[in-house]
């Protein structure tokens, strides 16, 4: 008897037709389209991604704003976890919002999310405090389009063509990635499937925008350290970012604020870092000369230890009211809390 195994199975070629072609091209695109916006239901209420969630929900509270407040703060994410508005009320009987998204929205995103707080509730009646890593001055419009394919809110880029021109298929991008994640968040949809994914994390983020950063990692501290050292980029701010001052700037009547994020000691006491933070505030130091609106609060971070923090820039939850407490005295000593 013949062995089985040299059996091949038989196959049956249907007879093609244009019809029939048609009919298989159709049904995986609807099936791709079915499992796509699965994903998109899916998706809501949870994150895989902190960035894109913290620029959804401070855009929607820049929007919730009814009323306005003394003082808005934008920047990246070292803010976000860094500034307390409730303690900043404590120590100044100002009020005060949290806008801080992450660094990679550059300075345009502070430009987006401010615009939709003025437009909600006007002008802010004290100032604006701008907080950026020193990394961050750098980053440009390819770390922005990125960011732009992801979130909804970097749609604003038809309507601010000067600060972020876009040509047709980086507006189509942008709008595609709101509703197809399958193209612009795979690594999302991939942790969705394998179930690592949590929910949105509203609970850590208070009714004015402050995010309470939990307890200190010193270990993801040293790692981080370890980085940046290895890190030999230009820190010189991008054209885009100055740019960006400039527009919140004529944006608002009241004095912006440019202040540097917070920093691990450890990785201050390497002259290589502070030589990279000095190349960094040349450009706000040179915008601010130019704009009187414009005017640096501190170049050089404030410095905590690596058992105040959670990575080398961004700070604990308890730190972050010591830093508040901090940045208000600054504040204080430069007169713009009279």
């Amino acid at each position: 008897m013949s062995n089985p195994i040299w059996k091949l199975p038989g196959e049956t070629v249907p007879q093609r037709t244009l019809r029939g072609t048609g009919r298989v091209v159709g049904a995986t695109f609807v099936g791709i389209l079915a499992v796509n916006f699965a994903a998109l239901i899916a998706m809501q209420g949870v994150t895989t991604n902190l960035g894109i969630f913290l620029v959804e929900t401070k855009f929607e509270l820049a929007d919730s704003m009814r009323e306005p407040v003394d003082w808005i703060f934008v920047g990246d994410s070292t803010c976000n976890q860094g500034l307390s508005p409730q303690e900043f009320e404590v120590q100044t009987g100002q009020t005060a919002i949290n806008l801080c998204t992450t660094g990679n929205m550059t300075v345009v995103g502070d430009v987006w999310v401010l615009q939709r707080a003025l437009d909600a509730a006007g002008p802010p009646r004290r100032g604006v405090l701008v907080t950026h890593v020193y990394d961050a001055w750098a980053r440009d419009e390819e770390t922005l389009r990125v960011m732009g394919q992801r979130v909804p809110g970097t749609n604003e880029w038809r309507r601010d063509r000067a600060l972020m021109p876009a040509d047709f298929t980086e507006l189509a991008n942008a709008n595609v990635g709101r509703f197809f994640p399958l193209l612009t968040r795979p690594r999302s949809v991939d942790q969705l499937i394998f179930g690592l994914v949590r929910e949105r994390p509203t609970r850590a983020l208070d009714e004015r925008g402050f995010m309470d950063g939990g307890a200190a990692r010193p270990s993801m501290v040293r790692q981080d350290v370890r980085e940046h050292l290895a890190n030999d980029d230009d820190p010189a701010i991008s054209e885009l970012n100055r740019r960006a001052l400039a527009a919140i700037d004529d944006a608002v009547d009241v004095p912006v604020w440019i202040a540097s994020a917070p920093m691990v000691d450890e990785l201050w006491a390497d002259e290589g870092i502070r030589e990279r933070v000095r190349t960094a505030f040349e450009g706000p130091h040179e915008l601010a000369e130019a704009r009187p609106g414009l005017r640096v609060l501190r170049s050089d971070p404030w410095r905590y230890r690596a058992d105040q923090m959670s990575n080398a820039d961004h700070l604990d939850g308890p730190t972050a009211v010591v830093h508040t407490r901090a940045v208000v005295e600054a504040l204080r000593a430069a007169g713009a809390l009279d």
